[in-house]
């Protein structure tokens, strides 16, 4: 599915994201690239695992 939806959140939240993508890169024994993190960052937004950050 190739769609945009935009959605704004606060510096903590992108935090809590981000480090929820390292820690899955890292959990997988992936390296921190541009195209790894890339790719478990779209996995994580179409699975939608970001809603534990969001109230």
């Amino acid at each position: 599915m190739n769609y945009q939806k935009t959605m704004n959140v606060n510096d903590q939240v992108l935090r809590g994201i981000t480090i929820d993508i390292m820690n899955i890169s890292y959990a997988k024994g992936g390296d921190y690239s541009n195209d790894i993190i890339k790719s478990f960052a779209e996995i994580y937004v179409e699975e939608r695992f970001y809603k534990k950050f969001i109230k």
